[in-house]
C-alpha cells in the first residue's frame, strides 16, 4: 500500500504526520513529524529520500537519493526527522521522502512532496 501525504491527507490509518518549515540562510529546513496513533513505532518501520518521476507512458521511477542529510529523533511512539532542502534541490520537484513499514512479501509506504509543504 502506497499512500501520499499532503497538507490535506496529514491523519492517515496508522499514522498522524505533522510537517514545518523555516527558511535558513542554506535553504528550507523542513521537520516532518510521524506519530504513531496506537502505541509504539513499529520496529520494521524505515525512512529515506527517493527520486519519484512519473514517465509519459503512466510508469512511475524511483531511485534513492543519498545526497540529502537527515536527521531523526526515535521515540517511542514518534520520530521527528529534520532536513534542509538547498536553493537547487527545491527546483527538484522529484524528491520525496517515504516512510516504509516493510515486511516479508508487503510494504506500506507514506511518500511525502516537500514542495508541498511550501505552498502554505
Amino acid at each position: 500500500m502506497e499512500e501520499t501525504v499532503t497538507p490535506k491527507t496529514l491523519d492517515q490509518n496508522v499514522f498522524a504526520f505533522a510537517v514545518s518549515t523555516s527558511a535558513t540562510k542554506d535553504g528550507v529546513l523542513f521537520r516532518v513529524t510521524i506519530t504513531a496513533k496506537k502505541g509504539e513505532m513499529p520496529s520494521n518501520l524505515g525512512c529515506g529520500f527517493v527520486t519519484y518521476e512519473q514517465k509519459e507512458d503512466g510508469a512511475v521511477s524511483e531511485g534513492p537519493r543519498t545526497d540529502i542529510p537527515y536527521t531523526i529523533k526515535k521515540g517511542a511512539g514518534i520520530w521527528t526527522v529534520e532536513f534542509v532542502l538547498s536553493g537547487a534541490q527545491l527546483k527538484d520537484t522529484s524528491i520525496r521522502l517515504v516512510f516504509s513499514q516493510t515486511w516479508e512479501e508487503a510494504a506500506n509506504m507514506y511518500e511525502i512532496d516537500p514542495h508541498d509543504f511550501l505552498k502554505q
